[in-house]
């Protein structure tokens, strides 16, 4: 890719290595097509980092709950 401002070639990147210009405008036919193959393995990524988002929340209010729940059975046997 070319770079507008500077005119250096760029290979495949997206910011000049010259000047430092952000070259991706975000057009379809300025961007690489991904594979078949490739648009799997990305999607089986964002999957695992949904689950493991999901799965964190879901500890720390397993975790929150937990210890509420000692808490008061400590309040209410040294204190009741």
């Amino acid at each position: 890719m070319k770079c507008p401002r500077c005119e250096t070639e760029n290979g495949q990147r997206n910011v000049c290595k010259k000047c430092g210009k952000f070259l991706y405008d975000g057009k379809t036919k300025n961007r690489i097509r991904m594979s078949p193959t490739e648009r799997r393995v990305e999607d089986a990524r964002k999957g695992l980092r949904i689950t493991k988002k999901i799965l964190s929340v879901v500890w720390l209010i397993f975790v929150v709950l937990v210890m509420s729940y000692l808490m008061i059975y400590l309040i209410t046997v040294y204190f009741g």
